[in-house]
């Protein structure tokens, strides 16, 4: 290949088989590995191209974190080879958007099927935010997070996202456009990071977590905090409202204070919704740290809090679990149980917990492989052969580091069968590989030319993502024409 690129003349044509060759690396580039991602599945809204609403696309989303990636601006520069080749990388948040269809057997990452409307506007790097869905699970609503590893990067921003696909043509995949979209308001709650955010029927709640501590008066450092609040969610369906939607505080959660918890809405017996809080940590005055694995309710009508005594085993105490609702329950996967590095610190079980019964239940691996024991993965229950399943992502392992140990694995528990099914093996590797690849074929092109090539490249290592995961992963066709099968794409920032 270098030899047939050293011989073409013109350097348009030099450059462009470079990039076509270079595209059988880069396109099989997945999320990169990261931590403490947000992961929501949502019900794509799919139209025809006369306007009429042809179905709801379930997609699962995965957004930010924390992990290592190939700085592509240093693709340029002459120590580049020994850059990818030693997999020096660099440290940060990410602010990317990736999106999949999980369906049946088949995983498959395709080219991007959405992109941004207009000139993108996005919440910027960040990890331990917040996000709930709403609408019926058609949009997604993000608040806070932290752009750095200090406390005193967190956020207090407000984000919603609402993607539509569009089928020109019955033959082809369907495409379209999501827009984060910033909504101001009053009154908001202190910026934080490791907090709830969930929505009931009315309103998107913000709990708890960790904010700066000057925030609250004091000198320095971080600082538990445990208030609630609550904002109207008709207040995030319309891009522009006549003034700024106020926030309203709800009254503070009573007990001990914690961060990294997990949260989201249940309906009891009597048809009331609770915000349902499960796991945390805090730090004491001696620097060790208390875990919990209460259940805390909070009626979100009544504005009351309470701790219940649970029957039954419970799983361990955790915090930085991954969480979803499935149907009428509560499901943790994994999460940290001590402030050590070793393996046994982290956890790879599945729990859910049932407010009408008052009971956990613990979902056994079964046969088979299962996800290695992690914390900070993200979870979100998608459809798997029918029947509702358990989708994670991420995370990452001990003993290790964000740059060693980060993972970009994804896995469903089938809650019929009660076993693990692998989709996505982990490759940390891909960015440098793909790199590698595009940095020996470069070796062709003269100093002008390689600058080009790079900058079309990132350019490209940021749009594509195509990879087959499975050799069963066959397609169907629905009433309009549209392959099924799951699709992982990345949306531009």
């Amino acid at each position: 290949m270098v030899d047939i690129i050293r011989s073409m003349r013109f350097s348009s044509l030099r450059i462009a088989l470079l990039l076509l060759s270079a595209t059988r690396s880069v396109a099989t580039l997945a999320p990169p590995c990261r931590k403490c991602p947000e992961m929501q599945t949502l019900f794509v809204p799919v139209f025809a191209s006369d306007g009429h609403l042809s179905r709801l696309q379930e997609d699962v989303f995965v957004f930010g974190g924390k992990g290592w990636q190939v700085d592509a601006r240093q693709a340029m520069k002459p120590s580049m080879k020994s850059l990818v080749r030693n997999n020096k990388s660099s440290l940060g948040m990410f602010d990317d958007m990736w999106m999949t269809v999980v369906e049946d057997e088949s995983v498959t990452w395709q080219a991007p099927l959405i992109q941004p409307a207009g000139e993108p506007i996005t919440p910027g790097s960040r990890w331990k935010s917040g996000t709930a869905t709403f609408n019926n699970g058609e949009s997604l609503v993000l608040f806070g997070g932290c752009k750095g590893e200090s406390v005193t990067d967190v956020q207090s921003d407000l984000w919603v996202l609402a993607p539509t696909l569009t089928i020109e043509n019955p033959n082809d995949a369907a495409q379209g456009q999501a827009a984060w979209r910033r909504v101001l308001t009053a009154n908001p709650p202190l910026a934080r990071r490791g907090h709830v955010v969930a929505t009931n029927s009315t309103h998107v709640i913000v709990f708890g977590g960790k904010a700066t501590a000057k925030s609250v008066g004091e000198a320095h450092g971080g600082i538990c905090i445990k208030d609630l609040w609550a904002l109207p969610l008709s207040e995030l369906n319309t891009a522009t409202t006549s003034g700024r939607p106020t926030w309203t505080r709800g009254k503070d959660f009573p007990g001990p204070c914690s961060w990294g918890a997990t949260g989201d809405v249940l309906t009891d017996a009597g048809g009331r919704e609770n915000l349902i809080l499960f796991g945390g940590r805090y730090e004491q005055t001696n620097g060790s740290y208390v875990y919990y694995n209460t259940v805390r309710l909070y009626d979100t009508a009544g504005d009351e809090w309470r701790e219940i005594d649970v029957e039954g085993s419970q799983p361990d105490p955790r915090d930085h679990h991954a969480a979803a609702k499935i149907g009428a329950e509560y499901f943790i996967f994994a999460g940290r149980t001590k402030f050590t590095r070793d393996p046994d610190a982290v956890r790879a079980d599945v729990w859910s917990y049932s407010l009408m019964r008052n009971l956990w239940t613990e979902h056994l691996p079964g046969d088979g492989p299962a996800p290695a024991a992690r914390y900070m993965p993200g979870a979100t229950s998608v459809t798997w052969e029918g029947n509702q399943a358990l989708a994670i992502f991420g995370g990452e392992t001990f003993p290790g580091s964000t740059k060693t140990s980060t993972r970009n694995d994804v896995w469903v528990y089938d809650l019929t069968a009660g076993r693990w099914h692998e989709l996505q093996a982990s490759d940390c590797n891909q960015q440098g590989e793909a790199f590698e690849h595009l940095f020996e074929l470069s070796m062709a092109l003269d100093i002008i030319e390689r600058g080009v090539v790079f900058a079309l490249a990132s350019a490209m290592m940021g749009l594509l993502a195509v990879r087959t995961l499975t050799s069963r992963a066959t397609a169907s066709k629905t009433e309009d024409g549209v392959a099924n099968g799951a699709r992982y794409s990345q949306l531009p920032a």
